[in-house]
């Protein structure tokens, strides 16, 4: 049966390759609706208007429950990720929707 009730985390466990080397990051993902993202986007967009890498951390950060990393859970902890690890950020907001999205599964 389909429940109106959702879950508040999600839990992901992303697999990543960067620089030559594969590795799992475990994290959990707030579960915000729609209406919640757009607003965590509005409020990144307007606290950050003249930098879009931050406004993607902050987007980043506001989706991010926890993870496993030694990069503080912050937009400037994202931010030296990002510089570290490029396009982790994209790969983090990529697991945000693939976490949240509908997958048939074949039975």
């Amino acid at each position: 049966m389909l429940k109106k009730k959702t879950p508040t985390t999600i839990e992901a466990r992303l697999k990543l390759t960067s620089q030559g080397e594969s590795f799992t990051l475990g994290c959990v993902y707030r579960n915000l609706k729609q209406p919640e993202y757009d607003a965590l986007v509005a409020s990144a967009t307007s606290t950050y208007p003249d930098s879009k890498e931050h406004q993607n951390a902050a987007v980043v950060a506001g989706l991010l429950d926890s993870w496993e990393s030694e990069y503080d859970l912050s937009v400037e902890g994202l931010v030296e990720a990002e510089a570290d690890r490029p396009m982790l950020i994209m790969a983090l907001l990529s697991g945000f929707f693939t976490a949240r999205q509908v997958e048939r599964v074949k039975n």
